[in-house]
C-alpha cells in the first residue's frame, strides 16, 4: 500500500508517524479511543486477514470465514451494498470518517476513488490496513475524527455508523453537531456527505428489539438515552440537526432490514410513486433481526399498512442520507428502488433497479461483478432478463401469507395450489416443465385481477425440472417469509404430511422418494450458485418433517410465554415427583430405623460446627 498519493498535508502542526509493521499513520500523541468490538474478535480478525490470500471486497475466502455476527458484520459482502446507489469511482476523492475495520474502505478502495480512512482506534486502523493491504489508492489515519485536520478537501466525507457515537468520543456541548461539522469543513463546496445510522423509531424497536447499541428494550423510542451514551434519531429530528450543522439540502434513503446488510434501498420517491409498490420488496427478507428474541408482530405485513398510511419510511429501521452545503435538483430518471443479490458466488451477484421514466416505471437487472469467472460445469446457467415494464401487483406468496393470517380452511388453501400448478403448467413442454421453471415459485407469481405473471425466471436448468421439486421449493420459500403461524388445523402437520394433502386432490400425488429426489436437486441448485455448508444441507434434509408451527414459527411474546408456562409446569412436575420421593423414603422401615442416629449425628453436628 502507497500512502504517499493519499497523504494529506497536516494544517495543525500534529506529528504523524508512518508505522512500518501496521502501515498506519498515527498521531504521536494521540492516545485512541477505547472503542472495541473485544479484544478476542479484534485479534481474531486481524489474525483472519494476515493468513487470507484474498482480502477483496468479494473475497469468497473471507465469506467462507464468517461463522458469528462479528465476523459477518467485519467481512460480509453484503455490507457493501449501502454505497451502490452512490457514483463512486475514479478521480474522486473520499475521507472515512470512523472507518471501523475496514470493510467499506476495501470497497472503496475497489472503486478507484483516492480514499483516506480516519480511526480513532489504533488496533482497528491496522485491522483496516490490513484489509486495504494491497490497494495504493488508500490510506489509513488514526486520529479522532474532530480534530483530523486536512489541507484537501473532498468529493465525499462517509460517516457510516459513526454519527451515533459522538456523545462518546467527542467533547464539547454538542458532540454530534461537531461530528457534522467536522465532515462538512473538509467537504469541497459541490460536495456531499453520506451519513448512515439506526433509526430512533425504526419498526423493529416497537416490536421488541433491543436498541442496537446499548441492548435495552424500548430505551430508545422512550428516550432515555444518556449524556455519554450512544444516540441515534428519527428522520425529522435527523434532518434538522444536519440543517442546523450547515448542511442545506439532504435526500434520505431506507435500507432494508438496516445499513448493516442491506438487501433493499428504498428512494425518497419510492413512497409518492403512483403505482409502484415499495412494501412489496420487503416481503421477502428475514423477518427476524438479529439478537431480538419475542416479536410482538410480524413486520413483513405491517411494512404494506405503513405505505398506505405514508409513514413507512418514518419507521424504517434504518437511514442512508445524502447531504450537501447547496440546494440540489433531481434529475430523470429517478432511481425509486434497489436491490441486491449479494449472498450468492460473485459471478451469479446481481442487482435489480427500479427507474422512474416518463414511459413508466422500468425494471432492469444487471450483473454486479460482470468481470467474475463463471463455473461452467454446473446444471443451471443465469439468465438475467432485459429490461421491461414494472408490474404492480401481489405475489401469490402474499395472498398464501393472507390466507394464514385469517385461518382460512383447507378448501382456500387447495384453491391457492390449484392457482398456481395452472401457472406453472402454462411454461411447461411436452417433455416436462420448461428449463426456466426453476424460480416459478409463488414469491415470483404476481396476481392481478385476471392477470397473472412470473417474473424474475432468473435460474435455466439444463433440461426439465421436477414437477415435485419446483411444488416442494415453493412451498419451502412461501412457509418461511413472512408467514405467520397456521391455525391449530395446520400447526401440527408436517411439511411432508401438508404437501402430500395439499396436492393430492390436485392430482399430484407426493412419494416418500419425491422428497428425497427433492432434497438432492435443490441442494445441487444451491452448491451451484452460492456456498452452502454442511449444516445447511443438514437443514434441509430434515425440513420435511418439521411441523408448520416451528417451520413458520417466529419468537412472539405469547410463544416465549407459552415457553415459560411449559418449563414452569416441567420443574412443577420435577417438584412434585421430589417430594413423593421425600415421603416414601419417610415411611421406610430403614428411615424409622435409622431416625435415633440421624438424631445423635445432627445433635454432634450443631455442638461441633
Amino acid at each position: 500500500m502507497s500512502h504517499q498519493a493519499c497523504c494529506p498535508t497536516d494544517m495543525t502542526g500534529h506529528a504523524y508517524c508512518l508505522d512500518p509493521v501496521s502501515l498506519v499513520w498515527a498521531r504521536s500523541e494521540y492516545a485512541g479511543i477505547a472503542y472495541s468490538d473485544s479484544d478476542a474478535v479484534e485479534e481474531r480478525l486481524l489474525a483472519t486477514l494476515r493468513v487470507c490470500a484474498d482480502v477483496s471486497a468479494v473475497s469468497e475466502e473471507l465469506q467462507g470465514l464468517i461463522s458469528d455476527w462479528p465476523s459477518e458484520y467485519h467481512l460480509s459482502n453484503v455490507r457493501h451494498n449501502l454505497l451502490r446507489p452512490f457514483d463512486i469511482g475514479p478521480g474522486q476523492r473520499v475521507l472515512e470518517l470512523g472507518c471501523g475495520c475496514g470493510a467499506m474502505t476495501r470497497y472503496l478502495g475497489e472503486t478507484g476513488a483516492a480514499v483516506v480512512a480516519v480511526e480513532g482506534s489504533l488496533r482497528r486502523a491496522e485491522i483496516a490496513a490490513e484489509r486495504c493491504r494491497d490497494l495504493d489508492n488508500v490510506s489509513v489515519w488514526v486520529d479522532n475524527l474532530a480534530e483530523f485536520e486536512t489541507e484537501h478537501r473532498f468529493d465525499i466525507v462517509t460517516l457510516i455508523g459513526v454519527l451515533e457515537y459522538s456523545r462518546c468520543f467527542i467533547a464539547g456541548d454538542d458532540p454530534v453537531a461537531a461530528c457534522l461539522k467536522a465532515a462538512l469543513r473538509h467537504l469541497k463546496p459541490e460536495g456531499r456527505l453520506i451519513l448512515s445510522i439506526e433509526n430512533q423509531l425504526g419498526l423493529k424497536y416497537f416490536n421488541g428489539a433491543p436498541e442496537d447499541h446499548l441492548g435495552e428494550r424500548y430505551l430508545g423510542i422512550e428516550d432515555r438515552y444518556g449524556q455519554n451514551t450512544p444516540v441515534t434519531f428519527g428522520r425529522r429530528a435527523l434532518k434538522e440537526k444536519l440543517a442546523s450543522s450547515g448542511f442545506e439540502s439532504s435526500r434520505f434513503y431506507y435500507p432494508f432490514p438496516d445499513y448493516k446488510l442491506p438487501e433493499v434501498i428504498l428512494a425518497e420517491e419510492a413512497f409518492d410513486t403512483p403505482g409502484f409498490r415499495p412494501a412489496d420488496l420487503l416481503a421477502r427478507l428475514a423477518n427476524q433481526p438479529r439478537n431480538q428474541g419475542w416479536q410482538a408482530f410480524r413486520e413483513n405485513r405491517v411494512w404494506p399498512v405503513l405505505h398506505r398510511n405514508g409513514i413507512l419510511g418514518e419507521l424504517a429501521n434504518s437511514f442512508l442520507v445524502e447531504a450537501w452545503l447547496a440546494p440540489q435538483h433531481a434529475s430523470a430518471p429517478v432511481v425509486l428502488a434497489e436491490t441486491y443479490s449479494s449472498r450468492r458466488n460473485p459471478c451469479y451477484q446481481s442487482r435489480t433497479r427500479f427507474l422512474n421514466h416518463e414511459e413508466g416505471i422500468i425494471v432492469s437487472k444487471e450483473p454486479l461483478h460482470p468481470e467474475a469467472p463463471r463455473c461452467m460445469e454446473t446444471p443451471v446457467t443465469q439468465h438475467l432478463p432485459p429490461p421491461g415494464k414494472y408490474f404492480p401487483a401481489y405475489s401469490h406468496a402474499q395472498a398464501f401469507h393472507a390466507l394464514v393470517a385469517r385461518h382460512a380452511e383447507f378448501s382456500e388453501y387447495e384453491a391457492w395450489a390449484r392457482h398456481w400448478l395452472d401457472c406453472l403448467m402454462s411454461i411447461s413442454t411436452t417433455g416436462g416443465l420448461a428449463c426456466e421453471a426453476v424460480d416459478a415459485i409463488p414469491g415470483n407469481l404476481l396476481v392481478c385481477e385476471d392477470v397473472s405473471l412470473f417474473i424474475d425466471l432468473e435460474w435455466h436448468w439444463h433440461g426439465a425440472p421436477a414437477l415435485h421439486w419446483i411444488l416442494l421449493r415453493g412451498l419451502i420459500d412461501t412457509l418461511q417469509r413472512g408467514c405467520s403461524a397456521p391455525n391449530a388445523t395446520l400447526a401440527s402437520m408436517t411439511l411432508r404430511n401438508f404437501a402430500k394433502t395439499l396436492f393430492h386432490p390436485l392430482g399430484v400425488e407426493f412419494r416418500n422418494e419425491n422428497f428425497d429426489s427433492a432434497t438432492e436437486w435443490e441442494l445441487t441448485l444451491r452448491a451451484s450458485v452460492e456456498p452452502v455448508t454442511e449444516q445447511h444441507a443438514d437443514h434441509l434434509r430434515r425440513i420435511w418433517d418439521i411441523c408448520l408451527d416451528e417451520l413458520t414459527a417466529y419468537p412472539s411474546a405469547e410463544r416465549a410465554m407459552r415457553g415459560y408456562e411449559r418449563q414452569l409446569e416441567l420443574h412443577r412436575a420435577d417438584i412434585a415427583a421430589a417430594q413423593a420421593e421425600i415421603t416414601r423414603i419417610k415411611h421406610t422401615v430403614s428411615w424409622r430405623i435409622t431416625k435415633p442416629l440421624r438424631g445423635v449425628w445432627n445433635l454432634a453436628s450443631r455442638m461441633f460446627s
